[in-house]
């Protein structure tokens, strides 16, 4: 165990990287327009994702002369970074993987006034800007963690990264290159996913499941072209009623309750005993933390824990976007020819995604109302995850990290987001412990306006992140 003397040292380096270099360097992140490939057709050529890679592999060059940083290129691919660093413990053959993002989320409107997407700025010890949480931070806590660890003389064991640019478009790519990098992560004990929520910021959270995620066009036509509505309705059904009365069929819209079996799981006894303790430990933030129209909030139930399981394992229905709609400035009196709504349903982890979508799109292609035309088109399913128990040693470093830095328990929580690739680590890595954590705490608001990160708490996780990276057992054990 490191002495009380190197912890200090290590702590003091983590602070001091978080306000000249570590920061410096999230700064310029914030600044490139690295969104993802679903929000920039031509990301090839602005040439930021991989500008976003290099700048992290600068990074880790100068902290690690002797490391590999290679970003990988693939006509057609999103680019990837992959570092490879010797560890300093002679005696630990075991290795820890890192994994993160750098390519962003698009611009989003409502940023306050004087905070911009690409124009970081600091408030209050919050960093504003797209990409801080989500999370560009991640690649940069890793690599000073395990600088920090190696000034203060802590030996370590052998770190590789996996820093990818498709993850808000998927995970298509990174499926790719993990083909290509599996042979290179050798005797991985530790998988370091630093791209999920914090309940709060007072202690340290660890993620135990996500949902899956199932996305689908439904579009229903009844003319080849719009018809003054005064002379066709009572005779044209109106498309968007057929679309509601769909909707009807998979959905409770009095409740919002998902109608199909298809889409449900049980939840595990210990997964409902965890939401519990999260529950009682935030108590109503969960009914706090978004921006409400109205107050009292619009909630969708009273107490704390059924909330906690409609959000992390009960399925549920948004609408995201929709087509055939005109502006109501331009809104004739026009009985429209088609109406085009993109649904997007969060799954328990354990449902299988392509057990949902055959059980929707028969739901909803099915004997249409009035013989209407319906398609249900550009379908997405992704499965959820739900982790192997935690082992000893990682549970009982986490609450002893926990309760050095913060003076709180460890607390573990349930997503209600998404991360597919999971699964496929598990595959790849079945001797992995998965450490699942991240800045996504109150008011972080990834994805949308004014995204931001905590940078106490993000100087708390780095420290927290070198520790649990030192008690990784020996691959032997």
């Amino acid at each position: 165990m490191p002495e009380q003397k190197q912890l200090n040292i290590l702590d003091d380096n983590i602070a001091e990287s978080w306000k000249s270099a570590t920061l410096d360097a999230l700064l310029a992140f914030v600044r490139l327009k690295s969104k993802s490939p679903a929000f920039d057709p031509n990301w090839e050529d602005h040439g930021e994702l991989k500008a976003a890679l290099e700048a992290a592999a600068r990074f880790g060059k100068a902290r690690f002369p002797e490391a590999t940083f290679d970003v990988l290129e693939e006509p057609g691919r999103t680019p990837c970074l992959f570092f490879d660093i010797a560890g300093t413990d002679p005696e630990n053959t075991s290795s820890v993987l890192f994994y993160g993002h750098l390519d962003k989320q698009p611009e989003a409107t409502g940023w306050a006034p004087g905070r911009s997407p690409f124009i970081p700025s600091i408030e209050n010890g919050r960093l504003y800007g797209r990409g801080a949480a989500d999370d560009g931070y991640s690649v940069y806590c890793a690599l000073t963690a395990l600088a920090a660890l190696d000034e203060a003389g802590i030996a370590r064991p052998r770190a590789f990264g996996i820093i990818e640019t498709c993850e808000e478009t998927g995970h298509a790519d990174l499926s790719f290159w993990l083909d290509q990098l599996k042979s290179r992560c050798e005797r991985v004990r530790l998988l370091t996913v630093l791209d999920s929520s914090a309940g709060d910021y007072e202690r340290l959270w660890m993620t135990t499941s996500f949902r899956g995620l199932l996305a689908a066009t439904l579009r229903v036509s009844v003319l080849k072209n719009g018809v003054h509505s005064g002379n066709a309705s009572g005779i044209v059904p109106d498309s968007f009623m057929i679309a509601r009365n769909l909707l009807d069929r998979v959905e409770d819209s009095s409740s919002g309750k998902i109608l199909l079996d298809a889409f449900y799981a049980p939840v595990p006894a210990d997964r409902l005993a965890q939401l519990a303790k999260t529950a009682e430990i935030l108590g109503d933030q969960y009914k706090t933390e978004f921006p409400w129209a109205t107050q009292p909030a619009c909630a969708r139930a009273e107490g704390e824990l059924e909330l906690l399981k409609l959000k992390c394992w009960m399925p549920q229905l948004s609408v995201i976007g929709a087509a055939g709609l005109p502006a109501i400035q331009d809104a004739g009196n026009v009985l429209r020819p088609a109406t085009a709504l993109r649904l997007s349903f969060r799954t328990p982890p354990s449902v299988e995604a392509a057990s949902a979508a055959k059980a929707l799109n028969t739901t909803l292609t099915a004997n249409p109302p009035f013989g209407a035309k319906v398609e249900l088109t550009d379908i997405l399913g992704v499965n959820g995850w739900d982790a192997k128990p935690e082992q000893s040693w990682f549970r009982d470093a986490a609450e002893a990290v926990s309760q050095e830095i913060f003076g709180q328990s460890a607390a573990y929580m349930a997503d209600g987001a998404s991360i597919p690739i999971m699964n496929r680590f598990e595959e790849l890595f079945p001797q992995a412990q998965f450490f699942i954590t991240g800045v996504l705490g109150p008011e972080a608001n990834a994805h949308g306006p004014n995204e931001m990160l905590h940078l106490a708490y993000v100087e708390k996780l780095t420290r927290a992140v070198a520790r649990i990276v030192t008690n990784i057992p020996k691959a032997s054990s």
